[in-house]
């Protein structure tokens, strides 16, 4: 088990997908269906991080862009090593509406959840200003961070980063 990802390029309603008996789209490279339970529990513990996105709708999306990000420990080895980068601590978790670069990824489950557009847009911008820094570490922490890299520059285009 693990922590994998997929990132929507410009996310549009579908109200006319094919859904199977469970209300879930039958084609899943052409539409996504988020998970309402898990935006509710993100949305409850983590405030404002799917904004854009409407749990109970059926989106078509133009791209997708997948990737494991880890076992859920090397995730958090590898966030915590992001947030080393920023200089973030446990303690900047109140200072988030600073806009402290990362803090929106730090601070967010490391299990499920959605981060809209809205807030993929202000971490594209953190990922984008300190690449240099992030290719100085280079390896794998590089790899993962160019993973996340793309993943903002879908979701800031009208989409959406999908945790599952």
């Amino acid at each position: 088990m693990g922590l994998a990802i997929t990132a929507y390029r410009q996310l549009g309603l579908a109200p006319d997908a094919e859904l199977d008996k469970y209300g879930d789209p039958v084609d899943y490279d052409k539409y996504w269906k988020p998970s309402a339970p898990s935006i509710a529990w993100a949305e409850k513990h983590f405030p404002g991080r799917s904004q854009g996105v409407d749990p109970d709708a059926i989106y078509a999306f133009a791209d997708a862009h997948k990737f494991r990000a880890g076992s859920y420990s090397g995730y958090g080895h590898w966030r915590d090593k992001l947030a080393e980068l920023a200089g973030l601590k446990d303690e900047d978790r109140d200072r988030l509406a600073e806009g402290r670069p990362f803090a929106e990824l730090v601070f967010f489950a490391d299990n499920e959840g959605v981060i809209g557009h809205v807030v993929a847009a202000k971490l594209l911008q953190d990922f984008r200003e300190h690449l240099p820094r992030a290719e100085a570490i280079g390896g794998y922490f590089l790899e993962a961070y160019r993973h996340w890299l793309k993943a903002f520059e879908y979701a800031a285009d009208g989409g959406a980063v999908d945790f599952h």
